[in-house]
């Protein structure tokens, strides 16, 4: 048996990259078309929008991964004998959970060079593995190659730990500064809200896609501290502004009074056929807005959330991070 086989890698590389296009295609058709579904009845709230937009997300998504593996699948019984056809399809599908463990660390470290160099000889060292379990490359050969890459890889995110350490606050820090997000704490201190019976539950950070400094993170969603509040939840949303303030009244909103520094607390009706009440209360403040919107099928305590955002107090950056970057997000 020759060292490597070139017509069946060939072969196999080309299955395997008919698969992704087939993937891209299919898994894009169906994340449009369930948007245009989700989204038809959108009333405009955000947070519809953002669920909508998670829905054909997550549908393009999983037809993604099916085409993929169909496309694999059919690509290794043409090319494969039988015998190496199940163990070339496993390699083949090892690319799914390096990406998903790749989007987790590209959210949290910013695309670093050494940990995307790593990924790389990762995916290097799958496809030494696909030749391997296939028949195209000699076994001993692959796993000379293969160790050689994968110890190259390990060294890569070793380097990026030193080379970088994880500065978790910072990082969340820089987050919320490229969000250009008004943060307050209650009191100026703490997350515990002063109304009785609110737990803190959890905090939603700003979503950074590795923007550069001159350049704002994308926010999917305002960044949100989160209360249980009876069995209901409440969560208070960080809405940035750029440039005018937020002072008008949209229609269908009410003034519910004012903090003690004479900020007006605004409350928006849930919508007709809906359970009497507020969906939703906040202040406009410099930089944009403190809103908070409950979380289910009950409508906002008025006093509680006056309370809430009467005792709120803007802080800077450092100082909001350093009390909530070690709440559960």
């Amino acid at each position: 048996m020759r060292d490597f086989n070139s017509p069946l890698a060939l072969r196999l590389g080309g299955s395997a990259a008919a698969a992704v296009v087939a993937a891209l295609t299919i898994g894009s058709v169906v994340a449009l078309a369930t948007a245009s579904i989700t989204l038809s009845g959108s009333t405009g709230d955000p947070l519809q929008n953002l669920g909508a937009g998670a829905i054909a997300g997550a549908a393009g998504a999983l037809a993604a991964i099916v085409a993929y593996l169909v496309g694999i699948v059919i690509g290794v019984r043409r090319a494969v004998v039988e015998g190496r056809r199940a163990a070339t399809v496993a390699a083949l599908s090892l690319p799914l959970p390096l990406l998903a463990v790749a989007s987790v660390v590209a959210f949290s470290w910013s695309f670093r060079p050494l940990v995307v160099v790593a990924g790389a000889l990762l995916l290097l060292a799958v496809a030494v593995l696909v030749l391997a379990v296939s028949g195209a490359l000699d076994g001993v050969l692959a796993v000379r190659f293969g160790g050689a890459t994968a110890g190259a890889a390990a060294i890569c995110v070793v380097l990026a730990i030193l080379v970088h350490p994880a500065d978790r606050g910072s990082a969340l820090a820089d987050r919320y500064r490229r969000a250009a997000v008004p943060v307050a704490l209650i009191d100026g201190s703490t997350l515990d809200a002063p109304a009785p019976g609110w737990r803190l539950h959890s905090i939603e950070h700003p979503v950074d896609l590795g923007g550069g400094p001159r350049t704002p993170a994308l926010v999917l969603a305002p960044p949100a501290v989160i209360w249980q509040v009876r069995g209901n939840y409440v969560q208070l949303q960080f809405v940035a502004q750029r440039g005018a303030a937020l002072t008008a009244c949209p229609p269908s909103c009410e003034r519910l009074g004012a903090t003690p520094e004479g900020a007006a607390i605004w409350a928006m009706r849930r919508p007709a056929g809906a359970s009497p009440g507020y969906e939703s209360i906040w202040v406009n403040v410099d930089g944009g807005r403190w809103q908070l919107a409950g979380v289910g099928p009950l409508a906002l305590d008025v006093a509680d959330a006056v309370t809430v955002l009467s005792r709120l107090k803007p802080v800077d950056v450092e100082r909001f991070v350093a009390v909530a970057g070690l709440v559960p997000a």
